[in-house]
């Protein structure tokens, strides 16, 4: 019989656990032009807001986790002068970090506000991989925003371009945006990382299959 040429000897997998664990989520948080007070009403905010409470308490009801902290990065697009945006992202994140850290039901996190003053490397991705504008226009800005040091000439030279209404309309408002950044950690592990060996069940289900 060929099941007997199998071998049913055990298999054992080598896994790692990292002491610190790590997740992100975008947050479609709203504001107005120029604004950072962060409005509940404003779009779909509350439902936005809503979403990024249950994520916290998912996160902080997981047992085998203790929470550190939740980094708020807020970003705005070119327009207007660097240093104004600068000032803006500072203040959106600082806002929903306050907000954040008045909603969660212990004080188990840390809130850490950062900022990116302006997403020159999400403008980059989006306009290198936009469908609507044409070819031309795509290596015109992307030449320009791949080679400016200055960031306030570099938006004055868009904005003269043929396609920037549509750059503005369309593509400046994904870039917008606050991420949130979780850290926790693992209950009682002391050591950064763990290695452990458990059994490969998959490969011993194949040797089932094969019998």
């Amino acid at each position: 019989s060929l099941s007997s040429l199998t071998d049913n000897t055990q298999r054992y997998l080598l896994r790692v656990l990292e002491r610190r664990v790590h997740d992100r989520t975008l947050a479609l948080i709203d504001f107005n032009q120029g604004s950072s007070v962060l409005d509940t009403p404003l779009g779909d905010n509350s439902s936005e807001l809503t979403r990024i409470r249950k994520v916290i308490d998912d996160l902080s009801s997981r047992d085998e986790y203790e929470p550190d902290s939740i980094v708020v990065i807020a970003s705005c697009s070119p327009e207007g002068s660097y240093r104004a945006n600068s000032e803006l992202a500072r203040r959106r994140s600082e806002a929903l970090a306050v907000h954040l850290d008045e909603i969660q039901q212990d004080d188990s996190w840390k809130m850490i506000a950062r900022s990116i003053p302006e997403n020159w490397t999400l403008l980059e991705t989006l306009v290198a991989n936009d469908s609507v504008l044409s070819e031309r226009s795509r290596r015109e800005m992307l030449e320009l925003i791949r080679s400016s040091g200055d960031r306030d000439a570099a938006e004055r030279r868009l904005s003269r371009m043929a396609d920037y209404r549509y750059l503005r309309e369309k593509i400046y408002p994904r870039l917008r945006t606050v991420s949130l950044e979780f850290y926790l950690h693992r209950r009682g592990m002391v050591k950064d990382t763990v290695h452990t060996t458990e059994l490969d069940t998959r490969y011993m289900e194949g040797v089932e299959a094969l019998k």
